[in-house]
């Protein structure tokens, strides 16, 4: 649904999630250099970014098809 199976893409998504992670975590131990080394893997603009675009008319909402498929 976001990157349609484009490997690279998906590992410069897991690099931005391990930074902020890595960040997270600096709160208790420090470690700027790895939140920077994995920023960098990361995107470079913010046309990689994850995101799904829905115009409303020919795109299904992804939480309304969720709540449909499991009928809650």
């Amino acid at each position: 649904m976001l990157y349609v199976g484009d490997k690279t893409k998906w590992k410069k998504f897991a690099f931005g999630l391990k930074a902020r992670y890595t960040m997270r975590l600096s709160h208790r131990e420090a470690n700027y250099a790895d939140v920077i080394a994995f920023a960098n893997q990361s995107f470079a603009t913010a046309t990689e970014q994850a995101q799904f675009d829905y115009n409303g008319n020919s795109t299904i909402s992804p939480f309304n098809k969720f709540d449909s498929d499991r009928d809650y």
